[in-house]
Formats: structure tokens, C-alpha cells, sequence
């Protein structure tokens, strides 16, 4: 590896596929003086892949509009699945099982703010986030 000039930029250039293959990984890169090996910088990052970040065929086909505080799910793919709603700090609001192509959700007594809405159907899995005015 050939050293930094002081006073100069380094450039590093890392390739990751997280979609390839679930569960966690580290990247860790170490910054050091050439005159002094022993002072060693590094920096860490934890990349975390799993089902929950794939989207398999057919959910990911399914529209969430938001008109005048509420939520309609047209989801033709799939007329039986799992219908979530939770805050920003993760506590589930809603939780329904679905069987209709069609769902609809009142958010007219929710709290303005940003939600996220979850759709399971066996292994897929889908999450997107929605803004209630």
C-alpha cells in the first residue's frame, strides 16, 4: 500500500453486495503514520442484510396512497398477507391479517409524522414509509 502525502487526500473504494447474502458484516479500514505505526485510527461499519430488506415477487408490486388521512394497500398479487403499522420507535399500531385485494386504514386520529407500513406474505416482506399530514 503506498503511503498518503501529508497534507494530501486518500481515496478508498469499497464494492458491496449485502443482497447476495444475509445476516451482518463488518468493514474496517486502519489509518496509521508512516512514521509512527503504532498510532493506529480505524473506522467500523456493520452492514446488516436479511429478509426484511429483500423484496420478493409480488408485494413489491403492491401501491400504499395516503388520500385525506388514509391509507388504501391495493395489493393484487397477493389477497392474503399481513398488514403493519408502526412508529418511528418500532411499537406496532397496527396489526392485521388481510384477505382482500383492497385494505384501507384511518390515520385520521394519528399524530402527524412519519410511520412505516410492513406487508408479510410467507418469506416476503416489504416495508415502506409513509408521512401523515
Amino acid at each position: 500500500m503506498l503511503p498518503v502525502i501529508t497534507g494530501e487526500y486518500g481515496l478508498l473504494s469499497i464494492h458491496i453486495t449485502p443482497h447476495i447474502t444475509t445476516g451482518t458484516a463488518a468493514i474496517q479500514y486502519a489509518v496509521w503514520e508512516s512514521g509512527n505505526p503504532f498510532t493506529i485510527d480505524t473506522l467500523t461499519w456493520l452492514i446488516s442484510s436479511g429478509i426484511t430488506a429483500i423484496s420478493e415477487e409480488g408485494l413489491d408490486q403492491a401501491i400504499i396512497e395516503i388520500n385525506d388521512n388514509q391509507m388504501i394497500i391495493q395489493n393484487p398479487a397477493y389477497s392474503d398477507y399481513n398488514v403493519s403499522v408502526f412508529d418511528v420507535q418500532g411499537k406496532i399500531l397496527i396489526q392485521r391479517r388481510v384477505v382482500s385485494a383492497i385494505y384501507t386504514i384511518d390515520f385520521r386520529s394519528y399524530k402527524q409524522g412519519i410511520y412505516f407500513v410492513g406487508l408479510t406474505s410467507g418469506q416476503s416482506r416489504i416495508t415502506r414509509k409513509i408521512f401523515i399530514k
